[in-house]
């Protein structure tokens, strides 16, 4: 349940915000395609570990996990699956996991190292990758088809929604301001952006998570609002009434509580703090550097109303 939901601008809009609209029909197609997808997954993997296995398989999953019933098999070859690197994934396991009776550390890594590649081969075939994965963004990669993708996937129903909500509530209206050919743009420049903010917050960090979601698309329309229209006001439910709040208050009231969370994370939280914070700043900049023009030319508009 959301308890803080900004929906609209109290502004009225004269066109039809096409470009906006469109970016929440794909990131919904998306994630319809995302869920699809993991179904498949897990109904595929559940089908390959419920399978007879070879004794070793399950003593490699013994010294692996634990235990060698189906769920040690899915967690396993899931892992292996979703790794960026298959045979390093494999590597890490064999060297971390118990040594199997009866043989040396050396050799028992070995063996769970071959077993598991087997293991994993035949798995591969039968299990789908994960759309999610492909659609990611990992840090460490640098690849710019992936900072647009993972702009608009997202990891859970919550999530997309909450994003369209906010989204929709700031971009229709900078769309109307800026014209749909630059507001396309923009979304894109907030994309490429927010990611190589998050890169550059990463080098040196081990393992950096990989990231989804238009959050940081979202923090740049909100900034590109404020910027345009500081005292224009956005109705917003709080506990399901309704409120109209300044847009300059309610950007700086997220800007400010995304800067104490990451100063505060030790890497617990899920969410991406970085893109939020890079968004608004890359937001606000475009429209210094480009947009001080239109937004004169705003002002005076709705002075003149």
């Amino acid at each position: 349940m959301m308890l803080f939901l900004p929906y609209r601008p109290d502004i009225g809009l004269d066109q039809l915000p096409f470009v906006t609209i469109l970016v929440c029909l794909v990131c919904l197609l998306i994630y319809v395609d995302q869920v699809s997808n993991e179904d498949k997954v897990i109904a595929a993997s559940q089908e390959y570990c419920q399978q007879d296995k070879p004794l070793m398989f399950k003593l490699v999953l013994e010294s692996s996990v634990g235990k060698s019933d189906e769920a040690a098999c899915t967690s396993v070859l899931g892992y292996i699956h979703t790794a960026e690197d298959k045979q390093l994934a494999i590597s890490q396991i064999a060297y971390s996991g118990d040594v199997i009776t009866g043989y040396s550390k050396k050799k028992s890594e070995y063996y769970i190292s071959a077993t598991l590649s087997d293991q994993y081969g035949a798995f591969a075939i039968l299990v789908p990758p994960y759309t999610t994965q492909r659609l990611w963004y990992e840090p460490a990669s640098w690849n710019w088809k992936t900072m647009i993708s993972a702009s608009f996937a997202h990891d859970s129903w919550m999530h997309l929604l909450g994003n369209l909500f906010f989204f929709f509530a700031f971009a229709a209206a900078v769309e109307m301001i800026i014209g749909h050919m630059r507001f396309s743009i923009v979304v894109i420049s907030l994309a490429l952006g927010t990611h190589v903010f998050y890169s550059l917050a990463m080098l040196g960090v081990e393992n950096a998570p990989p990231t989804v979601g238009l959050s940081g698309v979202v923090m740049g329309m909100m900034a590109m609002f404020a910027f345009f229209l500081p005292a224009g006001r956005i109705r917003c439910l709080v506990f399901f009434i309704e409120f109209n709040i300044p847009a300059w208050l309610l950007l700086g009231g997220y800007v400010g509580w995304n800067v104490f969370e990451l100063l505060l994370d030790e890497g617990q939280s899920s969410i991406n703090f970085v893109t939020h914070i890079s968004g608004a700043v890359i937001g606000f900049t475009i429209g210094m550097i480009l947009f001080r023009k239109r937004r004169r030319e705003i002002a005076a508009m709705v002075k003149a109303q």
